[in-house]
């Protein structure tokens, strides 16, 4: 069955219950047709963690505050929560960056 990694970084790992220390990744077993907001809505729905602090299923959409990569490219700028997925693909999760300096 064809398999995509997801893969979740910095502080959304410990709020999703993993380890401070080492790759927090997931192997997700996908069909033919699913996209990205379907891999996140089956997440979603397997861990209430997920639901809570990375993906709002009743919007189908992330969290304002979660950046989703695939295969190292922000998921908008290829079909967001509907890009087709393939075996071997790579979901990137991890939270947005704000800050910097006014000029």
């Amino acid at each position: 069955m064809p398999t995509i990694s997801v893969e979740v970084l910095f502080w959304l790992k410990g709020r999703l219950g993993f380890p401070d220390e080492g790759r927090a990744t997931l192997d997700v077993s996908i069909a033919p047709g699913d996209t990205v907001g379907d891999v996140l809505a089956l997440l979603a729905s397997e861990r209430p963690a997920f639901a809570e602090h990375v993906f709002d299923a009743s919007r189908g959409v992330p969290y304002e505050h979660v950046v989703v990569l695939l295969n190292r490219r922000a998921v908008e700028l290829q079909g967001g929560m509907a890009a087709a997925l393939a075996d071997g693909d790579e979901l990137l999760l991890m939270p947005g960056f704000a800050g910097g300096q006014s000029l």
